[in-house]
């Protein structure tokens, strides 16, 4: 690239694997030195498609707008062999049982990548389009979102959504629920976080219902091992606010630097369009009805952080 460095230049690989984490991690160093390089990735196979190691790499290499990620579709194929098979060779035939592990492959790139753009690539087979529908698999329903982020009623089941910013700027999101053992707080807590790197982040929740007093001291001690962390909550409604143990956790996060907030009109039109597998036609979501309960919800908050009664009914 040297004689080219301050020339606008578009690079297409067509890889037999996808690039492994120290290849992922020396194209964006490569990118970062030439932001006039755009890069445009088909692979046949995925690299160690299991490695949580290897996702990450992949999902970080993805979000750089510098770089495009495809499985190679038969269009692909036919182009590779004509350009580049000597002899000039116009068998083809070869390629007659691939599109099921294409759909396979398109599948689980898309499963990894968390779907960065909205619709897969343009050059999908139908039959790809069709299996993914245009959404990532790890997004949350539409019906699960509205049910159980209404303000005024509390449903069993907790969602949290969440999002963590890294300082190197890439964004990680998905979403837990509670199950038998564990509250949505403390499942993110065990199962998102053991193994990621100790590296600075800030992580924003987004929660059906705020934790109760037992979650806030497991986060407390979340945080205290883990200095260069920072938190911050939206929740939907309070859980069980006239329990003065949850008012007390509450405030006993607020007081260790956690930034708590009721979740307004624009945060549920954030949550639609970046954790809810919604619709055609159904691009945003304003429930209007929920101005009076984020209101006294608000409300709510602002007595427990002021140490004031309760103002709502249990």
């Amino acid at each position: 690239m040297k004689p080219y460095s301050n020339v606008n230049c578009s690079i297409t690989w067509y890889l037999s694997w996808s690039p492994c984490v120290n290849c992922c991690n020396e194209i964006l160093d490569f990118l970062e030195r030439h932001e006039n390089v755009n890069i445009d990735i088909h692979v046949a196979r995925l690299y160690f498609k299991d490695s949580k190691r290897t996702h990450r790499a992949l999902k970080e290499l993805a979000r750089s707008t510098q770089v495009s990620i495809n499985v190679m579709n038969m269009e692909d194929y036919k182009d590779c062999w004509k350009n580049f098979i000597q002899g000039g060779a116009d068998d083809d035939f070869w390629t007659v049982n691939f599109e099921s592990e294409i759909t396979k492959n398109c599948s689980k790139l898309c499963d990894i990548l968390e779907c960065i753009s909205r619709r897969p690539s343009a050059k999908c087979s139908e039959e790809i389009v069709k299996l993914l529908g245009y959404y990532p698999r790890w997004k949350i329903q539409p019906k699960d979102f509205k049910r159980n982020y209404l303000p005024g009623q509390h449903p069993q089941v907790v969602y949290l959504l969440y999002e963590i910013r890294w300082r190197n700027g890439s964004i990680w999101r998905n979403w837990f629920s509670n199950n038998r053992n564990q509250h949505a707080e403390v499942n993110f807590l065990e199962n998102c976080f053991s193994d990621v790197p100790p590296a600075p982040c800030s992580i924003t929740w987004f929660l059906s219902t705020s934790p109760c007093g037992k979650c806030s001291r497991r986060i407390l001690e979340f945080l205290r091992t883990h200095r260069n962390v920072t938190l911050e909550i939206y929740a939907a409604k309070l859980f069980r606010h006239q329990d003065i143990r949850n008012r007390q956790g509450l405030c006993n996060l607020v007081m260790n630097g956690v930034t708590i907030h009721i979740m307004n009109l624009a945060d549920y039109s954030y949550c639609w369009k970046r954790f809810v597998a919604y619709q055609h036609g159904e691009d945003d979501y304003w429930p209007q009805n929920f101005a009076a309960y984020i209101f006294l919800n608000w409300r709510e908050l602002g007595h427990i952080f002021l140490g004031l009664p309760p103002l709502l009914p249990y």
